[in-house]
């Protein structure tokens, strides 16, 4: 079945590497995986969806979702599976 892609604003929520900023409570920011100061902690972020790991960076990095994207941009790939816990946080951020 073929559908039509979307053209998706430019902005860092629609980035491949957009994450929530928070998991356990509904949020409008969201941090850079791409960011090299995220590197160290990127499989404990994605392997087992624990964001205690950089507390203390995310609250120093975290913006707005809706940021006008850099000039790293990748449009976001759809059809990606997320766990439960972090699909959750992301459909309530499009909500």
């Amino acid at each position: 079945m073929e559908y039509e892609k979307e053209e998706l604003e430019r902005t860092c929520f629609n980035r491949n590497y957009f994450f929530p900023a928070s998991l356990d409570e509904p949020t409008e920011c969201g941090i850079c995986l791409n960011d090299e100061e995220f590197e160290p902690f990127l499989d404990e972020i994605l392997d087992n969806s624990n964001l205690d790991c950089c507390h203390d960076l995310i609250k120093r990095k975290k913006f707005i979702k809706d940021r006008e994207a850099c000039s790293d941009y990748s449009e976001m790939e759809q059809g990606i599976e997320f766990d439960e816990k972090i699909r959750e946080p992301l459909e309530k951020m499009l909500s």
